[in-house]
């Protein structure tokens, strides 16, 4: 797996987050727990974007080719895993 950070300066980024976003390739095998709380649309015709539902959090982007996450870098509890999911700070 690949475990790089990085950041996008994209328009699309920007724009969902105020800023660069700051994320880490999570690669493929992304286990996701309380899932009823995510919500995910499609925010082009090669990624999906996923957020929080309760306070709108934006968590990561997902690239529809191949299933491979890249995880909001403050979500990201290791390069491997990822936190649940189940409430709001």
């Amino acid at each position: 797996m690949d475990t790089g950070v990085g950041a996008c300066y994209c328009g699309m980024c920007r724009r969902w987050g105020g800023g660069p976003l700051l994320a880490v390739d999570c690669g493929t095998s992304v286990r996701l727990t309380g899932e009823e709380h995510v919500g995910v649309f499609a925010s082009s015709k090669w990624a999906e974007r996923g957020f929080c539902k309760q306070c709108g959090s934006h968590l990561f982007y997902r690239l529809k080719q191949n299933g491979q996450y890249i995880c909001q870098w403050a979500c990201s509890t290791s390069m491997r895993s990822w936190s649940s999911i189940t409430r709001c700070p």
